[in-house]
């Protein structure tokens, strides 16, 4: 990703002023106190250039270098450095330590009308600045502040704003109330109009955060907070200063940038990351629990460079049960245990409304249709505007068919989890999740890591010569063993590729338990015997409407049409896809398997999910291991791909 250097829209480029004055005592291995903590090599570039090098890019013309004692070494290091195009940089020294904002004292001479963007020495960062003073001009402000969440915002400086973004007060970490607070963390880059720098005081110290921004606060000038996802992390620590310089390695900063669209896990709230208290939902902050995994599933989501959004629905505030501030101080409260496990939400949307009448204490015009009520999109379409969400890559993770709804209305992939809601009840016209897991945990697990072993098979059958008919690929093994899993992520890894593709479930076809036979086969119950013909039909042009099958309670349910691409891939998912009468007519079959312990733990897991007694689950595992997994495990033998699941798929 690449910008010319010339600044877009009619008004002139800001001037970039870095401060750059600190010493680096947190980092005093690396700086030896012989060079600024601006001059560290990061990834083998020292961070002053590194910023030089972004805000050239972003078409900042003129930067102002502010030092302390370190003038010389910094003019040197400036001296033997090519400046990228035609940028002019001037370092201007303090005589004394004047803090972050009184150091900028001798730059107003140098505004005239323009716009100053203020950066600390220290930040690694990679935003999308045209965007940025887009937004600072259109607030006519004299200050917008970039926040972020961060993984650590126990230990941040935070600022709380109002619905518009605007700034109502700043919580450093050293002096705010106790409570829980939203994770809004300013990051040491703002936007500043000439005014700001008239109120600096003539050769005094001052700062921004504990002087100058609460002093236009309390003169009623407004202060805007610019949240984003984009990259931005200090190196102050050592530990930061590792991740930072890894990061820059990897490309991760710049990945960042919201110019690149980046995939995201939509996450629901209640009964996906929380416990749901069913009924009036959770009406106050105290009563949040998360749910186990929750918050190492939100962290996973972080560290892989996902974008981590909720979504959730709080018709709480319609109906009167709760307000406004109350569904704030519950989501204050959610940012705050997830950070005490290094997570962050990177933006969370909300739904106050409902849509039908007759509460007591309702609240009338938040009650009607909208837009953003789940199942409608309103809420994902919203996120994936703000923050340039790449929707092919992207999913949501919910307990209700209002979030399947929702994904499938956005066109993203649509998992489901047994907590909460379960997963279970589906209105006419709303599809099923393509998977269900047992809960955000393991699901996001599987979201990141995906299946590897089928991205050969995917780039394998990519680069085969087309075929008259559609290719067959089919996925077999034991029940419980992932075959599901991995036939979706076959089917996701050949969407990649350009590959159309029909995922035919062959559970749709098994026989409901009221109307099997007392001691029936698994043959009998998957209706095995009629797979040849069904797959012969789809591989010929046919569409094939199959009776349905609802695992939840083991009835029939709604039927399921199946059409194969002319020249795609049919994936036959079930336990015997891989029998002998379907064996001539695969192109591809892959074997799923898993250790016996892990499909008992699994299985017991699915049956508690239906319903079932204890004594059922065990006579089920029973007849499994008797009967129906030795004829399945047959199948092993003739597999062109064999892919193991194990405890190894809780990792990323």
């Amino acid at each position: 990703m690449t910008r010319s250097g010339a600044w877009p829209g009619p008004d002139p480029a800001p001037l970039a002023a870095i401060i750059a004055g600190g010493r680096g005592t947190r980092l005093r291995g690396r700086t030896g106190d012989r060079i600024p903590k601006a001059l560290v090599p990061v990834a083998g570039t020292p961070m002053l250039m590194r910023q030089l090098e972004y805000l050239a890019r972003e078409g900042i013309e003129e930067v102002v270098v502010l030092v302390g004692p370190w003038a010389t070494l910094v003019r040197r290091a400036l001296g033997g450095w090519s400046a990228p195009g035609s940028m002019r940089i001037r370092v201007v020294a303090e005589k004394a330590p004047l803090g972050t904002a009184g150091c900028l004292a001798p730059v107003r001479q140098l505004l005239g009308e323009r716009g100053l963007l203020v950066v600390y020495g220290d930040m690694a960062l990679d935003l999308d600045l045209a965007s940025l003073w887009s937004f600072h001009r259109t607030r006519k402000g004299p200050a917008t502040l970039v926040v972020h969440p961060n993984d650590h915002p126990l230990t941040s400086d935070l600022v709380e704003v109002d619905r518009d973004g605007r700034i109502r007060a700043f919580l450093p970490r050293n002096r705010r109330v106790g409570g829980e607070h939203r994770n809004l963390v300013p990051a040491a880059v703002y936007c500043l109009d000439p005014e700001v720098l008239e109120r600096l005081p003539e050769g005094a110290a001052s700062d921004f955060v504990a002087d100058i921004f609460p002093a236009l606060l309390d003169a009623g000038r407004p202060l805007w907070a610019y949240n984003t996802a984009e990259y931005l992390r200090d190196m102050g620590s050592e530990a930061r200063f590792v991740q930072v310089e890894e990061d820059y390695r990897r490309g991760r900063i710049a990945r960042f940038n919201r110019r690149r669209a980046r995939p995201a896990i939509f996450f629901d709230r209640d009964g996906t990351l929380n416990l749901d208290p069913g009924t009036r939902g959770i009406t106050r902050s105290s009563d949040l629990r998360l749910i186990d995994g929750a918050a190492e599933a939100v962290r996973r989501t972080n560290d892989v460079g996902f974008l981590a959004v909720l979504v959730t629905n709080q018709p709480q505030v319609a109906k009167g049960f709760a307000s406004r501030e109350t569904i704030e101080s519950i989501h204050a409260r959610l940012e705050t245990e997830l950070g005490r496990a290094g997570a962050k939400l990177d933006r969370i949307y909300w739904c106050p409304h409902h849509p039908q009448a007759g509460h007591e204490g309702e609240v009338t015009e938040l009650k009607g249709a909208c837009e953003c009520r789940k199942p409608a999109p309103g809420l994902l379409a919203r996120a994936a505007n703000e923050l340039n969400v790449d929707l092919g890559r992207s999913c949501i993770i919910g307990d209700s068919w209002r979030d399947f709804g929702a994904g499938r209305s956005l066109g993203v992939a649509v998992y489901g989890v047994r907590t909460g809601e379960g997963s279970r009840l589906l209105p006419p016209g709303i599809e099923p999740p393509d998977l269900i897991f047992d809960d955000v945990d393991e699901a996001t697990t599987y979201v990141l890591r995906g299946v590897p072993e089928v991205e050969i098979l995917a780039t394998r059958l990519a680069q085969d010569a087309p075929s008259e008919r559609p290719r067959l690929v089919a996925v077999c093994g034991i029940s419980r063993a992932g075959k599901s899993t991995v036939a979706h992520a076959l089917r996701r890894a050949l969407g990649r590729e350009g590959i159309e593709t029909v995922h035919v479930r062959l559970d749709d076809w098994i026989v409901p338990r009221d109307e099997r036979a007392p001691e029936s086969t698994v043959a009998e119950r998957t209706q095995s015997a009629s797979m040849p013909e069904i797959a012969r039909r789809l591989l010929g042009g046919e569409t094939v409407e199959a009776p349905g099958y609802d695992p939840h309670d083991r009835r029939g349910g709604r039927g399921v049409r199946y059409t194969a691409p002319s020249r795609g891939v049919v994936i036959l998912d079930g336990v015997l896809a891989g029998s002998r009468g379907l064996r001539q007519l695969i192109d591809a079959l892959v074997y799923v398997e898993a250790a016996d312990e892990i499909v008992e733990a699994r299985t017991r897991a699915f049956y508690r999910w239906k319903g079932c007694p204890a004594d059922e689950i065990a006579a089920t595992l029973r007849q499994r291991r008797v009967e129906e997994w030795p004829a399945v495990r047959e199948q092993r033998a003739g597999a062109d791909l064999i892919v193991g699941s194990s405890d190894a798929s809780k990792r990323v």
